[in-house]
């Protein structure tokens, strides 16, 4: 995921796709309370392993996306996609 804001469009997730996100997302801080979650390669292989093919295939239709959520993890700020 690159700095330039502007390649990137605010975009609702599927509530499953947000659950995922939290959970094997890459995690970047990016505020005091903040975090900006993405998918990796190293997250997709934790997906599959623990969750099983069909869902890592489902997930790999949201490569592009991210999840902005709250330190605690019950807020989620914004979330989005690459365009």
């Amino acid at each position: 995921m690159t700095n330039d804001l502007n390649n990137f469009q605010t975009k609702e997730l599927p509530q499953k796709i947000q659950e995922i996100l939290i959970t094997f997302g890459a995690k970047k801080e990016i505020g005091l309370r903040e975090y900006l979650r993405t998918f990796n390669q190293s997250s997709l292989n934790n997906i599959q392993s623990i969750l099983g093919d069909s869902i890592y295939l489902e997930v790999k239709n949201y490569l592009d996306c991210y999840l902005i959520h709250s330190k605690n993890k019950k807020i989620v700020i914004t979330s989005g996609q690459k365009i």
